[in-house]
């Protein structure tokens, strides 16, 4: 996040582990749920909006391709 960041590229963890929530964390412990909780710590949102052009897809495309590389 912090990479796309120093491109200008807004990014965010929208989904979290039930067990992040105080609400659950009593009712949902993460050593029972590896896979997700291996998911959870990987998941990205990245920019996605209704006018967002090609070129912006390529280029937010292009940065992360160049961040895992």
């Amino acid at each position: 996040m912090e990479k796309l960041k120093s491109f200008g590229i807004q990014s965010s963890i929208h989904y979290l582990g039930l067990w992040d929530f105080s609400a659950y964390e009593s009712l949902f412990d993460k050593k029972n749920y590896p896979f997700a909780s291996e998911i959870c710590s990987r998941e990205l949102t990245l920019p996605l909006f209704p006018s967002m052009t090609i070129d912006q897809v390529d280029e937010v495309s292009k940065k992360l391709l160049k961040i895992a590389n």
